[in-house]
């Protein structure tokens, strides 16, 4: 949840115009956060639930704000919120405070431990295991004096907590439907996506895979748009194929994509290396007729950099290396695939 402290920054006085006087600007800390948020969502009653605030107190916040800097930062009317010019200039200026602001609060809580720099990383609720604890560990025994702060995020968060300084090191699949040209990625492993079926339905039998002919007449279940941008688009893509192939619905989490796969008799799309973690509710299908290799990668931007860019580049090169031979389809050293050997167990 989010927590609500008031927090005032003070900003020195810009240069006065001619024939007025400069002011001072106490700036509250939360109110910034709200606007930032805001700019995101374009919706006050979002941005209240976020903040656990009714919609009055967000609209008195950015009023608070708009008089003190002295511009109208979002024009609202008709039903429609957007940002003004005002606003999208100090939309960029906000979320670079709002950073060093995170990043300074981190940095004292970690002042006694002998922690000299922080580094946050974003990634997928219940994806990319294997290669995460590989880069903590190397990181704890190479450079101890770097602490790795993890933050779990859904699928669409990741994308908007880059964007927004939230974090300095993303590990996600390579599918920001923005292009990425303000980021600086590196590929980690090649993802390979599977069907998922439940365990009785006829397809489960079919241990060689299947084709997108095979699914025709069962209950297709596609990520939503806005819980997964970018994946939603790729995994339509994989299915406009074929033709006869219908989508009634959608889902906007992990669990809830196996939940109905378990209960509802849905087939779905998933990464292979969840296998190991739900492969005992359903089953993970290979699909014969098309390719569904998407890219792992990690993404950063600028303001991650010297020393700790160094070693997180390092710690990336490293684990990459002890992490291809589980990567789908990748002959490993014991010359099967990740597939063969989880069919092993």
């Amino acid at each position: 949840s989010t927590r609500y402290m008031s927090t005032f920054l003070w900003l020195p006085p810009p240069p006065a115009a001619e024939g007025m006087s400069a002011k001072e600007l106490h700036m509250n800390i939360d109110h910034l956060k709200e606007f930032a948020h805001l700019a995101n969502t374009l919706n006050f009653s979002t941005t209240a639930q976020h903040f656990y605030v009714s919609t009055s107190v967000i609209s008195r916040h950015i009023a608070s704000l708009e008089d003190e800097l002295g511009f109208k930062l979002f024009d609202r009317g008709n039903g429609h919120v957007k940002l003004t010019k005002a606003g999208e200039m100090f939309v960029q200026d906000a979320r670079v405070i709002l950073h060093d602001y995170d990043n300074a609060i981190e940095r004292l809580s970690v002042l006694n431990s002998g922690i000299e720099s922080i580094v946050r990383v974003g990634y997928l609720h219940e994806a990319a295991r294997p290669f995460i604890a590989r880069f903590v560990r190397y990181i704890k025994s190479n450079y101890p004096k770097i602490a790795v702060v993890f933050r779990g995020m859904k699928f669409s968060e990741l994308y908007s907590a880059l964007d927004e300084h939230r974090v300095d090191l993303n590990f996600m699949l390579d599918m920001y439907p923005y292009g990425h040209h303000d980021y600086h990625s590196e590929l980690i492993y090649e993802e390979q996506l599977y069907v998922v079926v439940n365990k009785e339905n006829p397809l489960a039998g079919q241990a060689d895979g299947v084709t997108l002919k095979d699914l025709v007449g069962q209950n297709l279940l596609l990520p939503n748009d806005l819980a997964y941008p970018g994946l939603a688009d790729y995994i339509r893509s994989v299915v406009s194929h074929e033709p006869a192939l219908k989508t009634d619905k959608t889902y906007v989490d992990l669990e809830t994509l196996y939940l109905e796969v378990e209960i509802s008799n849905f087939v779905g799309f998933s990464s292979g290396f969840n296998r190991p973690i739900y492969g005992d509710r359903v089953a993970f299908l290979l699909l014969k007729d098309v390719e569904t290799k998407i890219d792992i990668c990690a993404f950063w931007r600028d303001s991650l950099e010297g020393s700790v860019l160094k070693a997180c580049e390092e710690a990336i090169g490293v684990c990459r290396k002890n992490i291809h031979p589980w990567a789908p389809g990748h002959m490993g050293a014991t010359g099967k695939t990740l597939t063969q050997m989880l069919d092993e167990k």
